[in-house]
């Protein structure tokens, strides 16, 4: 309405139009995230360390899963509204900035589930109240401000306020609550996100890049396929290399579409610190042939604090790559 009322028709289609976009992408990712962190979070409310360790995975999880399609998205503007037709060419320049506030907005939603786990309604309202009020006074400004410019300006003037709204000021807030009331350290918050942070305009850049390669030589979906790829691409190599808890998501990820191969003997398992050191039992198995092929194993690891946390997921891993179904209990 306000906007509107200022800008007139055609600019708030054209900012509604890229917006949506980014929000099919954002509710996509918070949308499951949500679903998923409410019950996990409200299952470890009396466990405060638990709690804070969980939540700052959570967050960290939100924001390099969020950033592999918006860079993509961002990257592949072009081509992609190429498809939409000229009239929405103004969308273009505007969409790389949405996609900020995608980011931000992904991260920010998961204040909701984290103020129900511990109790919070109230504060969850007040914050909703704060943010609608913060938002209609930047779209004021905002109205004014590029009221007399072209319609493409008022776009990004709007994806600007857009973005310093979601990736700045409420994403801000909603940390500085995070902090205040489930006791997150802030250093904790910002390691977290940290990758993400850096992968994204790294991955972002590569796709433009490649934008440039491929432009006019192919068709335009064409070029949203390879360009979009390779933002994806880039950003999820960069996370691996930065962010570990990324990298043991992407290679399980890796193993469960990979063709498996043929059996092979049985791997001997690593040593148990549980143990002292002893070799644990090898799995049922059946012969086939000369070989002892294994069919399915349950482990069991009981770890106690987070010092042990590097071997337990060494021990993971090497339980992970074995070439037989691996039922794991931690």
């Amino acid at each position: 309405l306000i906007t509107g009322i200022l800008l007139g028709p055609v600019a708030v289609g054209l900012h509604r139009f890229g917006a949506r976009l980014v929000d099919t992408v954002v509710e996509a990712v918070s949308g499951s995230l949500r679903a998923v962190a409410l019950p996990e979070l409200s299952r470890l409310q009396d466990e405060r360390h638990a709690f804070v360790a969980r939540l700052v995975g959570i967050v960290g999880l939100a924001a390099g899963v969020a950033v592999i399609p918006l860079a993509a998205l961002a990257a592949a503007a072009s081509p992609l509204l190429d498809l939409a037709g000229d009239e929405w060419r103004p969308v273009v320049p505007a969409l790389a900035i949405l996609a900020i506030a995608g980011a931000g907005r992904t991260i920010g939603d998961l204040i909701g589930p984290v103020l129900q786990a511990l109790g919070r309604p109230g504060l969850l309202a007040v914050l909703a109240w704060v943010g609608g009020a913060l938002s209609a006074g930047a779209l004021v400004v905002t109205g004014l401000a590029v009221r007399d410019e072209s319609s493409g300006d008022q776009v990004i003037g709007l994806a600007v306020a857009t973005a310093v709204l979601y990736g700045f000021v409420f994403l801000g807030l909603n940390a500085v609550v995070a902090v205040r009331y489930a006791g997150v350290p802030a250093r904790s918050l910002i390691r977290a996100v940290r990758p993400a942070a850096m992968a994204a305009p790294v991955g972002y850049g590569a796709g433009v890049l490649t934008g440039r390669a491929v432009d006019g030589v192919l068709p335009s979906l064409v070029q949203v396929a390879i360009i979009g790829g390779t933002a994806a691409g880039v950003v999820m190599g960069v996370l691996w290399l930065l962010d570990p808890k990324v990298r043991q998501l992407l290679e399980n990820g890796w193993r469960r579409v990979r063709p498996q191969q043929g059996p092979r003997p049985a791997t001997p398992l690593p040593s148990s610190p549980a143990t002292g050191g002893a070799r644990m039992p090898r799995p049922a198995a059946s012969h086939t042939g000369d070989q002892t092929v294994p069919q399915r194993m349950l482990v069991a690891i009981a770890y106690h604090g987070t010092r042990n946390e590097p071997h337990v997921l060494r021990l993971i891993e090497e339980y992970r790559s074995m070439r037989f179904d691996v039922d794991i209990v931690l």
